[in-house]
């Protein structure tokens, strides 16, 4: 009966043994991917910031093409304007 209840004493022992250190094992390795999760979570943050900076620089770029075309449209228009006016003076000659 000794035998048996050092036996199992034993084997108490070794579970616990094995026990901690799946524990410290889980710790690091916990700790390492909270650190990849961190660095996931730093470099969504600066794509996002960067798309969104990106998206703000193409908006303005289309506003400003849209004014420039819009400008050189009624500067067409104007000269085309002009044009059929002298166009007309010349035939009523």
């Amino acid at each position: 009966m000794r035998d048996a209840a050092q036996a199992a004493e034993q084997a108490a022992k070794g579970i616990a043994d094995d026990l901690q250190a799946t524990r410290a094992l889980w710790e690091r390795h916990s700790a390492r991917f909270d650190d990849v999760d961190r660095a996931l979570g730093d470099a969504f943050q600066r794509v996002t910031q960067g798309l969104a900076d990106n998206l703000q620089r193409l908006n303005e770029f289309v506003r400003e093409t849209d004014n420039q075309f819009s400008q050189a449209v009624a500067a067409l228009g104007d000269a085309i304007e002009e044009l059929h006016s002298a166009r007309l003076t010349e035939w009523v000659r």
